[in-house]
């Protein structure tokens, strides 16, 4: 499965949309859903987050609106809002541990960035631990 998204350039006028494609399919089929309920114009530079080889879940966030999103993704490319969170002012592209079933993702907030755990299949947050950090990160995390 492949899965990407739009409105990665500052100055967008619409919501953030995820686009599928299966790698079985050989027609030029794409599948295609918003990331999040809300209809505000938004963007972030950085690509989705996700396992597209055991639970077909992609994490996205909006560093605009302050939302992040789980969307599972079926066989045949469609794609399901498992659930999205408010109030997240993520700006580091997000990580998943599928083995634990966890997000990792940042959150700046009151002048300080943290480090949040979520769980994968309902966005409960499990950790958080504010870093010394007083600007948000830019960049990515890696689960190895």
């Amino acid at each position: 499965m492949l899965v990407f998204a739009d409105n990665t350039a500052p100055g967008a006028e619409t919501p953030l949309t995820l686009y599928t494609k299966s790698t079985k399919d050989s027609s030029g089929k794409m599948q295609s859903a918003k990331a999040f309920t809300t209809d505000e114009p938004s963007f972030n530079f950085f690509m989705v987050g996700g396992d597209t080889f055991v639970k077909n879940i992609v994490i996205y966030y909006d560093p605009l609106n302050n939302l992040v999103s789980a969307n599972q993704i079926s066989e045949d490319g469609s794609i399901k809002l498992l659930w999205e969170k408010e109030d997240i002012k993520a700006s580091a592209s997000p990580a998943i541990s599928v083995e634990n079933g966890q997000v990792y993702l940042d959150d700046y907030k009151n002048g300080r960035d943290n480090y949040v755990v979520l769980d994968l299949m309902s966005g409960e947050e499990l950790g958080r631990v504010e870093l010394p950090a007083s600007l948000p990160t830019v960049g990515t995390i890696f689960v190895g």
